[in-house]
């Protein structure tokens, strides 16, 4: 309950900033193709108004680099150089107005057109997230599993399943034992 609570006033108050938030549109005439000979490594996720860094390499040499946030799109950078081999680590902020669910971060070379598009999912500003991978939103990198923490970690949830497991044990235990 409490976090359906969370996740409903997180919902109200990205649509709140939505309404009075600024984030730079590209202009209806900016040209997005790019051919896909470039390489974009951004996180899987991300909170709306948070910091990311953006992995830029197989760009030309000593190249502009612009960034954007794709479904509206947005621009979250405006030129990012890349070093002699094509390559640029950067970070940018997800503007604090951006509505949570499935984005893009497409990166293009201004001269070389080279580019590439990545996929990312942005969370509502409030939400729990994994911050080192582990699975769990604890910030200490212990089980790995790339998964949401679902309650396996509960003592609780164990101790009744092996409850569960004796009384259920006791009876077959008892039924075989009568016949």
């Amino acid at each position: 309950m409490r976090k359906a609570a969370r996740t409903v006033l997180s919902s109200l108050l990205v649509a709140l900033v939505a309404s009075v938030g600024f984030a730079p549109m590209a202009s209806a005439e900016e040209d997005l193709s790019y051919n896909g000979v470039a390489t974009v490594t951004i996180p899987t996720n991300a909170q709306a108004g948070s910091a990311i860094t953006v992995g830029l390499s197989g760009f030309g040499a000593n190249e502009t680099v612009k960034i954007w946030l794709q479904s509206d799109p947005v621009v979250l950078s405006a030129g990012v150089a890349t070093d002699a081999s094509g390559a640029a680590s950067t970070t940018v902020t997800i503007p604090a107005s951006t509505t949570p669910g499935s984005h893009s971060i497409l990166a293009i070379g201004q001269s070389s057109r080279r580019g590439d598009k990545a996929a990312i999912t942005i969370l509502p500003a409030d939400a729990d997230i994994d911050d080192d991978g582990d699975g769990d939103d604890d910030g200490n990198p212990d089980s790995n599993t790339g998964l949401p923490n679902s309650g396996g970690n509960d003592p609780w949830l164990w101790i009744a399943l092996a409850g569960v497991l004796v009384v259920s044990g006791g009876l077959v235990y008892r039924r075989v034992a009568v016949r």
